[in-house]
């Protein structure tokens, strides 16, 4: 079949109210051709509005009423895909019109104009196409540390100032780090692999315990137990297998783009200090530090110099003490800091 023929999820905007929306769906849906991402975007489609529901729900039945005997046949034949849904909404006017009887002879020929798209029955469509997401966002405020339960078992523990955004259904686990830090303890389900995205990062386990740290400039992933994959999103989405894979004590960082660096061993001990009310560095950025630390501080750290940035930091801190951040800083770095009520501004020392 051409390119042309080929049916694509309802475009938002589309004209036409939920009915005809609805039999563009199930065209769409009923196609062999419906992606990951087209069934997310019904599953939406269905939540904005209960019209949208019943709309549906009156499509499925208007599929129901075709499957007669008799209509079998036309399965083998190729119908024009690219007015299935029109199809569609024609015989659901007609049957709206004479809801006492459907003549065979129409119900038949209906079936014939939608054979293409039409290919697998209700009970295949009910468990294997229909695959609900149930969506979910978490937030912590500044110094909060917060741990969240997901819908398979598995745990995320939130650092300060940082969100996620989760979405789960029979065949997907998926978490979006959007800000901050994240603990994973994953639940292992060989059968369904849990993913993570982190700017142009991708991660892809089992069931693991990892940390994932989205800094200014990076993304680093660091595996306490289990197998971890960690490649650039880049790589997801061409269906490659460039990435590595990291084990315990190992740890990797990416660009913001997912460019991946060298794996480093660590002491897996110490991964996520911050559980424990700790801030360890060890020749890290300024500017990741300072990043950090604004998690846990009302009266945020700004750098008024940026060849700052990358000046090299080794220190441990309480997350309820940060002031000695400042005060290391002031004695031994060749910095000036300056506090003020709008904050306080690290400067180069003249």
């Amino acid at each position: 079949m051409s390119d042309a023929a080929h049916i694509l999820p309802p475009r938002e905007g589309a004209p036409g109210g939920p009915g005809e929306e609805a039999a563009r769906w199930l065209a769409y849906l009923y196609s062999g051709e419906a992606t990951d991402e087209g069934h997310r975007d019904f599953a939406e489609w269905l939540q904005q509005s209960p019209a949208n529901a019943r709309a549906y729900r009156a499509m499925q039945q208007t599929w129901q009423d075709m499957a007669v005997p008799g209509a079998e046949g036309f399965f083998r034949e190729r119908a024009s895909p690219e007015h299935a849904a029109e199809r569609v909404i024609a015989f659901e006017q007609r049957r709206r019109r004479r809801p006492a009887v459907i003549a065979r002879r129409r119900t038949i020929a209906a079936a014939a104009a939608i054979a293409a798209t039409v290919v697998v029955s209700v009970g295949v469509w009910r468990t294997q196409i229909y695959d609900p997401v149930t969506t979910a966002s978490y937030a912590t405020r500044t110094g909060e540390i917060r741990t969240v339960g997901l819908p398979d078992g598995s745990k995320v523990t939130l650092a300060a100032a940082s969100s996620v955004q989760t979405e789960f259904s029979k065949k997907r686990r998926h978490v979006n780090l959007v800000q901050g830090g994240a603990y994973f303890d994953v639940a292992s389900n060989p059968a369904k692999p849990f993913t993570v995205a982190a700017a142009s990062t991708r991660i892809r386990v089992v069931g693991t315990q990892f940390d994932v740290n989205r800094a200014p400039q990076h993304v680093r992933v660091a595996v306490v137990e289990g197998v971890v994959q960690v490649a650039p999103a880049a790589a997801e989405a061409e269906a490659t297998t460039s990435g590595v894979r990291l084990k315990a004590g190992q740890r990797v960082t990416a660009s913001l783009e997912g460019r991946l660096g060298p794996i480093e061993d660590f002491d897996p001990s110490q991964a996520a200090p911050w559980r424990q009310g700790r801030l360890v560095y060890r020749n890290a950025r300024l500017q990741d530090v300072v990043a950090e630390v604004n998690r846990y501080r009302t009266d945020k750290i700004t750098l008024a110099d940026a060849a700052l940035m990358d000046l090299p930091i080794t220190m441990a801190v309480r997350t309820d003490q940060t002031d000695a951040l400042l005060e290391g800083l002031a004695e031994t770095g060749p910095v000036v800091v300056q506090r003020s009520d709008g904050g306080v501004v690290i400067r180069r020392k003249p």
